[in-house]
């Protein structure tokens, strides 16, 4: 668990200091520093999978510039997370990312000025993810024809492994389905081709959906349990995790969060109802 982050010249952030809890809520106005806040440890989490993964899925920017405040270079990015140190600076008309731990060699990646990975880290990818893995930045994506290797856990940011990741448990395919039958629906996998789709059954006759015309609640929800159930000992990162529900997932997915024994939350919103059942 995070006790403390500290961040430096970071997009919009010039300084934070913070002790973290359990479940640490951003909750405000847009354009507060929110997403920034929940960003420099969505950082954390793409170092972790850089291996297969895009930093523009973990954070917003045109160009690696823009992760520095003001767009100023000179001044390195420092985000501290307990006794983990992550530096980003520019040398030599590139981008260095540095994690440092006490008792630990650095790592380091290499990123062109579009955020492009330029080095071969070998070795260095493991040791990076053996040390940060449990940061897991989560942004929902409707796409589930995703065909990423079987994980024990829902892969950030967009859960790439869902489908292997529900087909290999039987409480996650028995909790989809659950969902699917209040609604008339019965949940179909297609394990050879990587695909989930939904059915109904009318006068005898199979109707057959792809997963992703099942409503924005309803994914969101599955998309968010799974990373909650998946995962142990770790912290999550959610950005409004509520959006698009209707009231009564919103409250599911608070208690859920608030009555979760063993994992750290980091989460932005502007509902109050949520807050309000966390809590």
């Amino acid at each position: 668990m995070i006790d403390r982050l500290r961040i430096r010249h970071f997009k919009s952030i010039r300084e934070l200091d913070m002790d973290c809890s359990k479940v640490n809520v951003f909750i405000g106005e847009p354009n507060t520093g929110k997403s920034n806040i929940l960003e420099s440890l969505g950082l954390a989490s793409w170092m972790a999978v850089s291996d297969k993964s895009n930093l523009h899925e973990f954070i917003r920017f045109r160009t690696l510039q823009n992760l520095f405040f003001d767009d100023e270079v000179d001044t390195d990015v420092q985000i501290d997370i307990g006794n983990i140190n992550i530096v980003v600076s520019f040398k030599d008309n590139n981008f260095t990312i540095k994690l440092i731990k006490t008792h630990s060699p650095t790592s380091e990646i290499i990123l062109d000025y579009h955020g492009k990975k330029k080095n071969h880290m070998g070795n260095h990818d493991q040791r990076i993810k053996n040390i940060i893995d449990f940061i897991r930045f989560f942004r929902f994506s409707r796409l589930f024809e995703k065909k990423e290797e079987l994980s024990d856990h829902l892969m950030p940011p967009d859960g790439g492994n869902i489908v292997p990741l529900i087909l290999s448990n039987r409480y996650y395919k028995s909790f989809i389905s659950d969902i699917l039958k209040r609604y008339g629906f019965y949940l179909v996998l297609k394990p050879q081709d990587g695909r989930m789709e939904f059915q109904k059954n009318i006068d005898g006759i199979i109707y057959s959906y792809p997963f992703e015309l099942l409503s924005d609640t309803l994914q969101r929800m599955i998309f968010f349990t799974l990373a909650m159930d998946s995962s142990k000992d770790s912290t999550l990162i959610f950005e409004e995790p509520e959006s698009h529900a209707f009231p009564y997932y919103t409250k599911y997915l608070g208690e859920k969060i608030g009555r979760d024994p063993t994992n750290q939350y980091f989460i932005a919103t502007h509902n109050p109802y949520l807050l309000n059942s966390i809590i």
